[in-house]
């Protein structure tokens, strides 16, 4: 993230709400560009804006660019097919120019590429597609035999995950197990939608909660 630096200036007058209009000035040094920004009287209080928040070290920041960079890299070996030495250069060129581009827009970090997730999600990925198998044979069974019972469930599941990224990895999850839908995430619990009282009781008994819990890297 670029730099800030930050000067408050107080004027004097009225504002639209009655109180003193405080002016906070924003140097942004990697544009090197000033942007005003008003702030009510009920505010922080004169000169008092909150500090930038910043996401890791400066060496995570390195550990994610040269990932992103090598997987990158990787994906553009593996769809283009041709190994010769020029058109491995490009490669290299177009993916250290698109990291660059990522850095320049602040979106490298921890959540958009989640290199400490490793290995683990390898495993994950297995358990989940053998889950889509069989539910979406169980779904298909209950499609062409109209005598089996759908019992439709709206419920609300508690997640353990402790980041974002998980959590999305296990409202994500549900959506892709047929039979299941996540409708909504709202502080940590989920709104689950299931077409019979079996998905649901699955979904409640916790399994893929602590699965995508282990990828995250504990239980």
């Amino acid at each position: 993230m670029p730099a800030i630096e930050s000067q408050p200036i107080q004027r004097h007058g009225q504002n639209q709400y009655g109180g003193a209009n405080h002016i906070v000035v924003r140097r942004i040094r990697a544009f090197d560009t000033v942007q005003a920004f008003p702030t009510p009287p009920f505010g922080p209080g004169p000169g008092r804006m909150a500090e930038p928040t910043t996401h890791g070290s400066t060496g995570q920041h390195v550990f994610h660019a040269i990932s992103l960079a090598t997987v990158l890299y990787g994906l553009w070996l593996l769809l283009s097919g041709h190994y010769t030495t020029m058109l491995m250069i490009i490669g290299g060129i177009c993916a250290v120019f698109v990291v660059a581009i990522a850095i320049r827009m602040d979106v490298v970090d921890h959540e958009s590429h989640p290199v400490r997730l490793g290995f683990r999600v390898f495993g994950y990925w297995r358990w989940l597609i053998w889950q889509i198998f069989w539910t979406n044979l169980d779904v298909a069974r209950r499609i062409l035999s109209p005598s089996l019972p759908i019992q439709p469930e709206l419920f609300v599941v508690r997640t353990s995950q402790r980041s974002e990224l998980g959590q999305v990895i296990y409202a994500n999850s549900i959506t892709l197990t047929p039979g299941t839908v996540t409708i909504e995430e709202e502080n940590g619990e989920l709104i689950v939608h299931a077409l019979t009282r079996s998905s649901a009781e699955e979904i409640r008994s916790g399994k893929m909660d602590r699965k995508v819990s282990a990828i995250e890297g504990h239980e």
